[in-house]
């Protein structure tokens, strides 16, 4: 059985494309519409506001993976309780404000972004429908609950599928401009978590940070130990200077700029590696 759905009524969808929206803003340096899509976010995604409320309840399902089928069973009816306890006309109002004021400041490219998991969104805004029969939305939960209670174990491939393909060149084609070459493994495992960090508020890149800083760390304390380093004072003086950027980066914003410097260490632990 084949369902209907439209993306632009569903909250989930809608959260997830302005996030994306915001990442490619971030990367191509674009303040204005970053300013824009935060005003839009805040306002129409406001706590306690019915389209915040709509959204948590796509989140409780979707960040239900690998579950036990009955427990899994017993979250779909407590989240369809919640569900059916919200005023759908007002989330239909709001939706329609908030793709108004899409349509206006940021315009329809903004539909188009790849958002991860659609199709479990889609599924999920599918048996929210009051438009569904009780027989569809038997065959709707009997897909939500497959869908999440299959195990996911996600490759370095796979993340960086999930991450959308033109706010990633847009980085690395910026940064190739400033420091020549192809972006290696180590870099282009920053720039995927630098670009999803917006849409997962920063946990993955922080996460991967803390063990890749203390890495580089450990790799720039050894090439201490080098002759070629320890014999000359210069490049002691310069190791150094490394050790204390790395330490700083415990109180330093990642933005933009730190995230290049942290991918320059990369590239000279690199090569200080490549000449022992």
């Amino acid at each position: 059985m084949k369902f209907k759905h439209n993306k632009k009524r569903n909250t989930a969808f809608l959260f997830e494309a302005l996030i994306k929206e915001m990442a490619k803003s971030v990367v191509s340096n674009n303040e204005e519409r970053q300013g824009k899509i935060a005003r839009i976010i805040k306002r129409h995604f406001q706590k306690r506001g019915i389209l915040y409320k709509d959204l948590q309840t796509y989140k409780t399902l979707m960040n239900l993976k690998e579950a036990e089928e009955t427990f899994a069973k017993r979250v779909l009816t407590e989240v369809r309780r919640d569900r059916e306890r919200l005023n759908t006309q007002r989330i239909f109002a709001e939706q329609s404000k908030l793709i108004k004021k899409i349509n206006i400041e940021l315009g329809q490219t903004v539909y188009s972004n790849f958002v991860p998991n659609y199709k479990t969104m889609a599924t999920i805004g599918q048996l929210f429908s009051e438009n569904a029969s009780t027989e569809e939305k038997i065959l709707l939960e009997d897909k939500i609950i497959e869908e999440i209670t299959r195990a996911e174990a996600k490759t370095e491939k796979e993340i960086m599928e999930h991450i959308d393909s033109i706010a990633y060149k847009t980085f690395t084609n910026k940064f190739n401009k400033t420091y020549a070459g192809k972006l290696h493994e180590e870099q282009q495992k920053v720039v995927s978590r630098y670009i999803f960090s917006v849409s997962d508020n920063g946990t993955s890149l922080k996460t991967y940070l803390n063990e890749e800083i203390e890495r580089l760390r450990n790799e720039v304390k050894q090439s201490l130990e080098l002759e070629e380093i320890n014999s000359d004072d210069l490049m002691i003086e310069k190791a150094n200077k490394v050790l204390d950027f790395l330490e700083s980066l415990k109180s330093t914003p990642l933005d933009e700029r730190t995230i290049k410097k942290i991918m320059q260490v990369q590239d000279l632990v690199r090569e200080v590696n490549s000449h022992e």
